[in-house]
């Protein structure tokens, strides 16, 4: 089985596709001016580390590529037919122009059935046969993975200073969101999934899932440096 793990074969649906959005740009990480998917991270492409994740959990993955896909598609067709990495043997590369919305890759990217739809630029080891199981108890057309959102400064609060605290009440959509192909088609003439998301959300048919493990997000040179010191600092 190309190295997957029994227990993903046996959490996950095989209907089940992961569309990975690689689309974006990265234009505060100058100077590096690749795609911001295969930004380096301690000598591995950012987007490699989500795909050894799902791999594990999903026969079919559908890479939506956009800024400079050729080089994503190069990487792509090293990564998983020359070095055989992943286990994968039911993935494509969906190409709809450099100028394409996020919405516009997604439909085009996307699968009859459930679609786990994940950032490439972004890294969480979510449990995704958990979130699926998750999913399925709700009975809402969307699931979205979430953390606890971190400020990024330290602030004032009831006369003492608290250095980047943790917003438990508010939460951050990181992706691994799970959707059937009917919803995905029916969304509306939008650019981004952060209106959609909202609609849902007014309408009560969304469900939040709570990830409580790693999350990286990168968007300066700083937002690297901090990820790669940590994993660092986890590997000694």
């Amino acid at each position: 089985m190309g190295g997957k793990s029994l227990k993903g074969w046996i959490c996950m649906d095989s209907n089940i596709t992961a569309v990975l959005l690689a689309g974006g740009k990265g234009e505060r990480l100058r100077p590096f001016d690749g795609p911001k998917c295969l930004l380096p991270v301690c000598g591995k492409p950012l987007m490699e580390y989500t795909l050894e994740h799902i791999s594990k959990f999903v026969n079919r993955i559908n890479i939506a590529v956009g800024y400079k896909s050729d080089l994503v598609g190069r990487y792509l067709v090293g990564k998983i037919i020359d070095d055989r990495l992943f286990g994968l043997w039911n993935w494509g590369i969906s190409d709809e122009g450099e100028n394409a919305s996020m919405i516009h890759r997604l439909k085009a990217a996307s699968h009859p059935g459930l679609n786990l739809v994940c950032y490439a630029d972004e890294y969480a080891p979510v449990d995704i046969p958990q979130l699926l199981t998750f999913h399925k108890s709700k009975r809402l057309p969307i699931t979205v993975s979430t953390v606890s959102l971190k400020l990024d400064v330290g602030v004032f609060h009831a006369g003492s200073f608290v250095e980047k605290p943790l917003l438990r009440q508010y939460k951050v959509n990181i992706g691994y969101m799970l959707m059937d192909q009917e919803v995905i088609d029916q969304i509306g003439n939008y650019d981004s999934l952060a209106p959609v998301l909202f609609e849902y959300y007014d309408k009560e048919e969304i469900a939040l899932y709570k990830h409580l493990g790693d999350r990286w997000t990168i968007n300066t040179l700083r937002d690297l440096e901090e990820v790669e010191r940590a994993m660092s600092d986890h590997r000694s």
